[in-house]
């Protein structure tokens, strides 16, 4: 099994660097993204607010949120599927609840 670990171990340096070399400013963007979700959680009407538990639009924007932290740990670790995987599914969460 070791020389499976050294094996992934290489190739997993290099997703790294890559990520690291391609995409210097996305985490910037996206922390961004996630002060602009945070205004908005902020700057809702408090009876509206009071209600949040009940309404999707703001369980989505809380959901998108945590969604955006993921992200940040997927590409850090070179997971790119995952991030498309949940880009896609923050998009259709968000439409529904439009």
């Amino acid at each position: 099994m070791e020389p499976f670990n050294e094996l992934i171990s290489d190739h997993y340096k290099e997703i790294l660097q890559e990520t690291e070399n391609d995409l210097p400013s996305i985490f910037c963007t996206i922390d961004e993204v996630l002060d602009k979700i945070r205004v908005h959680i902020r700057g809702i009407d408090q009876r509206v607010f009071c209600q949040r538990n009940d309404l999707l639009i703001a369980i989505r924007l809380v959901e998108a949120f945590r969604i955006f932290n993921w992200i940040k740990v997927c590409l850090s670790c070179g997971a790119y599927q995952s991030v498309f995987r949940e880009l896609r599914f923050m998009i259709d969460g968000v439409a529904q609840a439009c």
